[in-house]
């Protein structure tokens, strides 16, 4: 019953969180009067590196490109043939990147996906969307739908493209979301970390022009401990330079950056790259709570935590605190609670992120800590101790079947050995009786 947990008592002790200081190195140099947001993740665990007006409304462009892709992909095989419809084809605005597909022109799904990852195309997406779900509306709710499963609820989508529209938005935090879910698939990855792709042929042409990635830092590592390894680009004349991108370090670490709202693409890519840099250096993995370590008390009762945890977070410890809810179960009688006993768990988390959880063990006892031995009116004597009670009880059975056959086992040697020797014995009488008859023959 005390290594059970059944969680009905609910203790929470606040120590504060871990409140990244979000305005810290970062600050001083990312220039935000050079874009009007940015954010930056850890990719694995989602926490929040550093961020400025992560949650403000910013139009996406073409970085709209990685939910048409990701929605497509969760609907579609790969090697199904896409035909160009004439809606497809139309004239959508002075500028427009495109691929220029004619209509009733087909190629297949995956290699569409480089047109519309690597070169950005818009018809592209126009062709993908109506082909995955019979029309572009549909599919622009298939995008919605996906965003709020994301949990990107500030995102609205119009197009699947992302050419200007007032209702089409999103924000730095909810793009990052999107892209993590999208660097997630193993297509889109692998796509994003090309620098060129070679369409094939299609029914119509026998040749296209080589695609060159539009992510000026793909690759990138001169200088610094990581490299950029996929990413998506976006402009419009309202959105600005967008870029998102994904790098990952010599340990295999990555960061997810989003930068919104750049005049200039050059000026999109540096400011990324100096947001990595100190997402790189100013946080590492580190220790969180040990093994043994105290974390509170209840009813007399030290409570410790019984594992070990770390988790990334700022070198500056002083940027950072803990919050950790304990759980401990009902029913438990402090008066008998022994060192070791598990009395619940705890939880430990930080700006809203969880982190893990642990046993929680008593550090302590209330059971006197002396040994002491009394004498019964029958002269029996009963053992007590503080960390346990040990009474007295007959041998156990395994004892008892134990000894028996030891105690068989040596009278059966003693049998034997007597058996042999009256036989020695007995033989050798024979043998003299033997001999003195066989010299009474000689002297006759």
């Amino acid at each position: 019953m005390r290594k059970s947990i059944s969680l009905i008592l609910a203790l929470t002790l606040i120590a504060g969180l871990f409140n990244i200081n979000i305005q810290g190195n970062a600050q001083s140099i990312i220039n935000t009067d050079l874009c009007r947001s940015y954010i930056s993740i850890d990719y694995e665990t989602g926490d929040v590196l550093y961020s400025y007006n992560a949650d403000i409304r910013i139009y996406p462009a073409s970085t709209t490109k990685l939910m048409t892709a990701l929605v497509a992909i969760e609907n579609c095989s790969l090697d199904k043939i896409f035909t160009t419809s004439e809606n497809a084809t139309r004239f959508l605005e002075e500028g427009s990147g495109e691929l220029e597909l004619k209509t009733g022109e087909t190629m297949d799904f995956y290699s569409l996906l480089h047109g519309l990852l690597i070169r950005s195309f818009n018809d592209v997406a126009l062709v993908i969307a109506e082909n995955v779900a019979g029309s572009e509306d549909n599919f622009i709710n298939m995008m919605n739908e996906k965003a709020v499963l994301l949990g990107a609820t500030n995102t609205h989508f119009v197009t699947p493209h992302g050419l200007h529209d007032d209702e089409h938005y999103t924000t730095a935090r909810d793009l990052a979301l999107i892209a993590k879910a999208a660097f997630s698939n193993f297509t889109i990855s692998t796509i994003c970390r090309k620098k060129e792709y070679k369409l094939p042929a299609t029914n119509l042409r026998n040749s296209f022009e080589i695609l060159k990635n539009t992510n000026l830092i793909l690759g990138t590592n001169t200088g610094y401990d990581f490299i950029v390894t996929g990413g998506k680009t976006g402009f419009t004349s309202k959105a600005q330079n967008v870029l998102v991108a994904l790098s990952s370090d010599q340990q295999g670490r990555e960061v997810l950056t989003v930068i919104a709202g750049t005049k200039e693409r050059d000026v999109a890519a540096d400011l990324t790259l100096e947001l990595m840099k100190y997402s790189y250096i100013d946080f590492a993995v580190q220790p969180i709570v040990k093994a043994g370590q105290i974390i509170g008390s209840n009813e007399g009762i030290n409570l410790a935590n019984a594992m070990y945890i770390e988790h990334l977070v700022p070198f500056d410890t002083h940027s950072w605190q803990l919050d950790k809810t304990i759980y401990l179960r009902d029913g438990i009688i402090y008066t008998q609670v022994e060192i070791g006993d598990i009395l619940g768990y705890v939880t430990y988390s930080y700006n809203g992120n969880y982190i893990g959880k642990s046993l929680i063990v008593a550090a302590s006892s209330l059971i006197p800590q002396n040994t002491i031995v009394q004498i019964t009116s029958e002269n029996q004597l009963e053992y007590i101790k503080t960390d346990g009670i040990i009474e007295n009880r007959p041998f156990s059975l395994e004892f008892v079947i134990a000894l028996s056959v030891s105690v068989l086992l040596l009278v059966a040697i003693i049998l034997i050995n007597n058996k042999t020797k009256k036989h020695l014995k007995i033989q050798k009488e024979q043998e003299d009786s033997i001999k003195s008859d066989s010299k009474d023959n000689i002297e006759e």
